[in-house]
């Protein structure tokens, strides 16, 4: 008989293979092709990504320091990630780039806002961060940890739901007026809450502005963990954001949209900007401690590297075309019953839900729990509701979307709760915008 595995501290002694292969299945799968996972950017990895992630895995790779700036004979992991941060840079603008493969967004964010502190503080210049309402959580960490005491939250327009730009003058004009004069400004292309992006482009514009008028200097992040995989195959030519000359540093995590296992985030900017942080390596002469966790998995490399190369720019672009048509499918259902308030952005796969159907505008919870998907709070039209993102993944299918309305038109007819008619704007609109 074979024995079951249970929890009873460290074991005395080892057991067959057969248990521990019996307890490590992970049963059924909500990501599985038609399954009904929706609450969170990821999906199951492409078996391109899977097949090459195990094929170094049995080497235990471990990449240290950066190579995109290494003069150092490369092996064939190193000269992946290498190639792999160029190819990230002619998505984004940015013929040298130098980065590396780190943990995810948080990494990458708490990495741009230590190399900027670091930049200014050489300057021994006062430094201030500016950030939206929406920004994620992990620039908070960053602000905790360089100690930046000076922080400017900026509103967000209305309609748009992104940084509004107006505030952001006001708010330079005012640290001029107290003698600050550098500041870090977190630009985001996709908020997690809601799948909206700020407008870089303009924000690099307010900047040059101010720069010319009374020297201001300001250092503009992306983070682009969840938009980076996703805009630049809607909006080639808008997401060039390197482009601007005031955007140094960005975070992006192929283990999101471009369906690579966990964990593959990229940190990268411009050349020799991970000099601010560089330490002496004390147990390598040729290595130099550039990176913030240190070793990390070269497995990922490999992952990202192959996916790259087998899906391309038209591969993702067809990909996301398929996701953004059953996103349409879903919100076009929804919106004929009236039965939401939609946040979207037409050019992601994502959207943000208010179901002002319901009491509070909640799901029941088993509708929560059977598309893993959670209510949050936001500021919409001078009040706070209730919202709900979901994430079009390639895991998802249109019998999972027709399931999701049916679900919802269900639990309304046992609620005895009729929809209420809400103002409606065309989906189509370029503009973002509720609608």
């Amino acid at each position: 008989m074979m024995q079951v595995l249970q929890f009873s501290g460290f074991p005395e002694k080892g057991v067959e293979d057969e248990a521990i292969l019996q307890a490590l299945k992970p049963g059924s799968s909500s990501r599985n092709q038609g399954g009904t996972f929706m609450g969170y950017p990821q999906t199951t990895p492409h078996a391109v990504a899977i097949e090459a992630y195990l094929s170094y895995m049995e080497y235990n790779t471990n990449h240290v320091g950066v190579f995109t700036n290494s003069n150092r004979q490369l092996t064939a992991s190193q000269k992946m990630e290498s190639e792999v941060i160029a190819m990230l840079g002619d998505l984004y603008g940015l013929n040298e780039a130098d980065g590396y493969i780190t943990s995810g967004g948080t990494e990458g964010n708490i990495l741009g806002v230590w190399i900027a502190r670091n930049y200014f503080s050489a300057q021994k210049n006062t430094v201030a961060l500016m950030q939206s309402c929406l920004t994620h959580e992990s620039i908070q960490k960053a602000v905790d940890l360089t100690m930046i005491s000076h922080v400017e939250e900026i509103a967000l327009e209305d309609c748009h739901f992104r940084m509004d730009t107006r505030r952001l003058e006001e708010a330079i004009d005012n640290l001029i007026s107290h003698q600050i004069y550098h500041a870090i400004i977190i630009a985001t292309a996709g908020y997690t809450l809601t799948g909206t992006s700020d407008d870089i482009r303009e924000i690099n514009e307010i900047v040059i502005k101010f720069n010319k008028q009374y020297g201001f200097q300001g250092w503009i992040h992306i983070d682009a963990a969840i938009g980076g995989m996703v805009l630049p195959f809607r909006e080639q030519e808008n997401t060039r954001w390197f482009e601007c000359e005031h955007v140094m540093s960005m975070t992006v995590d192929p283990h999101k949209m471009g369906y690579i296992p966990y964990s593959a985030g990229v940190f990268m900017g411009r050349k020799n900007v991970l000099s601010w942080i560089e330490r002496n390596n004390q147990f390598s002469k040729t290595h130099v401690s550039n990176t913030l966790i240190g070793s990390r998995n070269g497995a990922a490399a490999a992952a990202c590297w192959a996916m790259f190369q087998h899906l391309g720019y038209s591969g993702y672009k067809g990909i996301l075309d398929d996701l953004i048509s059953k996103k349409e499918y879903l919100l076009g259902k929804l919106l004929q019953k009236h039965i939401a308030e939609v946040i979207s952005n037409p050019e992601t796969n994502m959207c943000c839900l208010s179901f002002n159907s319901f009491s509070n505008c909640l799901l029941p919870g088993r509708l929560e729990q059977k598309y893993a998907t959670r209510a949050f709070s936001i500021q919409y039209r001078g009040s706070v509701i209730n919202c709900y993102k979901l994430y079009i993944m390639p895991h998802i299918s249109y019998a999972t979307l027709d399931m999701l309305y049916e679900d919802i038109m269900e639990a309304l007819a046992e609620s005895s709760l009729k929809p209420s008619k809400s103002e409606v704007k065309p989906q189509h609109e370029k503009v973002i915008s509720p609608m």
